[in-house]
């Protein structure tokens, strides 16, 4: 489960699960939340990130930035058909910005898409 994404350059965390299965919040017409998911497909992909010396992480996301409008849609947790300015909200977003304490155990010292040498990140 990949519970981090990167938008805007900057990390992410769902907390009730995998980033790439959030949920729209937009109120439907009949008045319950939305089903439909953030993202069809997985256009972002998995990628790792590097967090200076503190490690690295493997993040929902792309190493180049993604379009304002899409990232603004990540954010707002609304799907293509409730990307509007007129959505109304069912419930709050679920994405929180990660925290380098709260979310230590996100990180790794050392890559994981590589041999592992035995050096920490950073030496």
């Amino acid at each position: 489960m990949r519970q981090l994404v990167v938008l805007r350059r900057r990390l992410w965390v769902n907390p009730s699960g995998d980033a790439h299965d959030l949920q729209c919040v937009a109120r439907t017409k009949k008045g319950g939340r939305c089903q439909n998911p953030v993202e069809y497909g997985q256009v972002l992909g998995i990628h790792e990130f590097q967090l200076g010396a503190a490690g690295y992480v493997e993040a929902y996301g792309t190493p180049r930035r993604i379009e304002t409008a899409d990232a603004d849609r990540w954010l707002a947790q609304h799907c293509t058909l409730h990307d509007t300015s007129d959505a109304i909200d069912c419930e709050a977003t679920e994405l929180r910005r990660f925290d380098i304490v709260r979310d230590a155990a996100y990180i790794k010292a050392h890559r994981v898409d590589v041999a592992y040498d035995g050096a920490l990140a950073g030496n």
